[in-house]
């Protein structure tokens, strides 16, 4: 019997809140193309120890990307995908399960930081 093909091409995108940095994010590989019912398997590593979550998004031909998993450090599940963090190591991975012909798409990945401010007030009292 002749088996479908699944073909994945990914695309980073990076999103910091309240960060302006040289962070480097990459996936590996860059693409993927899996018989139609295997697992497609997705690395999105990189460089900012901050980062808290990692978010995957797909994007149909002649749609816009919409956000299908997110990871915070546990393995996530969400039907047949699936998603974890690993935050020593800096790199999420991404897996779509029993693989359809329509999983066809554009994947990215998405880092988010998590940055803390502390802020101090320091009040003179000139009369004292």
């Amino acid at each position: 019997s002749e088996k479908g093909w699944l073909f994945l091409l990914l695309h980073t995108v990076t999103h910091l809140h309240y960060v302006r940095s040289a962070e480097q994010v990459s996936q590996i590989p860059a693409q993927v193309t899996v018989a139609e019912g295997r697992t497609a398997s997705i690395h999105c590593n990189y460089t900012d120890s901050r980062v808290t979550v990692v978010h995957w998004y797909r994007q149909q031909p002649s749609t816009k990307p919409e956000k299908v998993i997110s990871s915070y450090g546990d393995l996530e599940r969400e039907n047949q995908l699936s998603a974890w963090l690993n935050t020593k190591g800096r790199f999420g991975v991404f897996n779509i399960s029993l693989s359809q012909t329509g999983d066809s798409a554009l994947y990215y990945c998405a880092v988010e930081a998590q940055v803390h401010f502390q802020y101090v007030e320091n009040i003179h009292n000139p009369h004292s």
